[in-house]
């Protein structure tokens, strides 16, 4: 299933498309230029395509109640990329025909 992502305005990120994340891909670059953040958000929209996968599945399982709980606020905290986020930050997410803005 094909993945992509484009970044904004996200910490030391102007911006960047990927249009193909392979299961390995490999990033180059000098330090501090954002390679651990793309890989960080890559991460969360995986893991927030995952909860929406596993939400509907509850939905139509007839499961009211999800039991999973997501914030992600405190996900930028824990991870600490709080400080990343700027007025004009935009993060597009894609996996197959599933978009997270």
């Amino acid at each position: 299933m094909k993945e992509s992502i484009v970044i904004k305005n996200f910490g030391p990120i102007k911006e960047i498309e990927i249009k193909d994340i392979r299961p390995l891909t490999v990033f180059i670059g000098e330090s501090g230029s954002g390679k651990s953040t793309i890989m960080k958000v890559v991460v969360l929209f995986r893991w927030i395509y995952k909860m929406l996968n596993i939400r509907s599945y509850l939905k139509h399982a007839n499961i009211s109640q999800s039991p999973f709980n997501f914030n992600f606020k405190s996900y930028l905290k824990n991870n600490g990329l709080t400080d990343f986020v700027k007025n004009n930050t935009e993060i597009i997410y894609q996996k197959g025909k599933t978009t997270s803005l």
